[in-house]
């Protein structure tokens, strides 16, 4: 149980920070309104998202994660045992 919340947790700040990249995307479009502007802004925000596929990022955005559950008193121990207990599976 703790396993799918900690994952359904930490699925909210991913889909946080993609949407906030979209959100940008979505302005400059509407902003600049060309065909061409949107397929280079589009391109852009591929290469952003890619280039957050690494251990900092993913670091940046456990640490966010903790934060946020140690701000509403999740207990992160047990979190964290339980990760560690099932090690190899994925969160």
């Amino acid at each position: 149980m703790v396993k799918k919340k900690m994952s359904f947790i930490l699925y909210l700040f991913i889909f946080e920070e993609v949407l906030e990249i979209i959100n940008i995307l979505s302005k400059k479009i509407q902003k600049e309104g060309t065909i061409g502007n949107a397929v280079i802004e589009i391109s852009t925000v591929m290469k952003t998202i890619k280039n957050m596929e690494n251990e900092k990022s993913f670091d940046v955005l456990w640490n966010n994660v903790i934060q946020f559950l140690l701000k509403y008193n999740v207990d992160v121990y047990i979190i964290y045992l339980d990760l560690v207990s099932k090690k190899g599976n994925q969160i």
